[in-house]
């Protein structure tokens, strides 16, 4: 019986371990529990701290968006004057081929009465070359 004896009380041994490791680990369990609830609580604290960074991102971000509005309604209001300043350009430019045209002008009347002038010189000419041969 000595053997059976050792045996039992191997058997209880072994038991009383199992039971006591159950306990060891549900300990680990509910601590590793404990740690996570200590994380969440830790996240917790810097969650504000988070939402407000991301608030101010948002607020910064809107006003990008409203300062690039402003700078589009500049550009078109610069691109009004460029088109307008553009026309003013054009006629200027009008006006000055305008003024060179009128220039040439000028100059071929000036050509036209002298070449006016000359033919009728050569007609006088040539009328006087008659009247002297018809004498």
């Amino acid at each position: 019986m000595t053997i059976s004896e050792e045996r039992m009380l191997n058997i209880e041994e072994l038991l009383s371990n199992i039971r006591s490791s159950k306990e060891i680990t549900k300990k680990n369990i509910k601590t590793e529990e404990n740690k996570a609830v200590n994380n969440l609580k830790h996240m917790s604290k810097s969650l504000p701290i988070g939402m407000i960074m991301l608030i101010i991102l948002f607020a910064a971000l809107g006003t990008m968006v409203i300062m690039l509005k402003t700078e589009v309604a500049d550009f078109s209001g610069l691109r009004e004057q460029i088109a307008a300043s553009d026309s003013k350009f054009k006629i200027a430019i009008i006006e000055d081929k305008l003024e060179v045209s009128e220039k040439e002008r000028e100059a071929l009347k000036k050509e036209l009465a002298q070449i006016k002038h000359t033919i009728e010189t050569i007609r006088n000419i040539n009328t006087d070359r008659k009247k002297l041969a018809g004498r």
